[in-house]
């Protein structure tokens, strides 16, 4: 049976080294791509004492109670010793040491790095402009190097394909282009909400941080 293993982006924090802390969207997720794989799955995550990442509708699980092996420790030295068949992890400079080795690599594109810097100007930071700006175009360089360089390439949304799509079509792969949403077509529409009469309605699921774009929600609204 295929192994695949998953590198999660950021630490997981752990209580008595028994139980972990997910949020709903991660296990909800987790659980489709077990469905989805014929084989064997894995997650392995650095261990940390605080959710750094602010997610909300998260649980605490023990590990023997998960639908899916999930090992706890450094990546760099776990990964190798689950001797895997695919890895997947993300686009990003933390998870460039996945490129090294043997085993095929998917990586995943979220956020584009000029998207990044975009928000972080944005943010009126106007006398570190030319500093900022090196640095996402060193940045923005590095991941498409990555994108080039890994086995599979699944971008989340256009944004990340159109800045890395090209990148995996032109080393022989194909990529694919997903939308990450937990808003069904039957949950909006069978919401009971009147859509073609009345006030408009706005409905936002994503967290109120600007990658996420809700101050565009608040523009179009008024």
């Amino acid at each position: 049976m295929p192994h695949l293993v998953l590198v999660a982006t950021g630490a997981t924090p752990v209580r008595g080294g028994t139980h972990v802390e997910l949020s709903d969207k991660t296990i909800s997720g987790l659980k489709l791509i077990c469905s989805l794989w014929r084989g064997d799955v894995t997650i392995v995550s650095a261990p940390t004492d605080v959710d750094e990442a602010g997610n909300i509708g998260s649980n605490w699980y023990k590990l023997t109670d998960l639908p899916f092996r999930f090992v706890l420790g450094e990546p760099k030295r776990a990964v190798p010793l689950l001797k895997p068949d695919v890895i997947q992890g993300s686009l990003s400079p933390s998870h460039e040491w996945l490129l090294h080795e043997s085993t095929p690599v998917v990586l995943v594109a979220e956020n584009p790095a000029m998207a990044g810097f975009v928000l972080t100007v944005s943010t009126g930071l106007t006398p570190q402009f030319p500093r900022i700006a090196l640095g996402a175009c060193r940045h923005a360089v590095r991941l498409r190097r990555m994108a080039s360089a890994a086995q599979g390439l699944a971008c989340n949304g256009w944004a990340a394909w159109n800045a890395y799509g090209d990148r995996s079509r032109a080393a022989g792969g194909l990529p694919i282009l997903f939308f990450d949403t937990r808003l069904s077509r039957a949950a909006v529409y069978g919401s009971g909400l009147p859509i073609d009469t009345g006030p408009l309605s706005l409905a936002f699921s994503g967290r109120f941080h600007p990658a996420k774009g809700p101050q565009f929600a608040v523009s179009a609204s008024n």
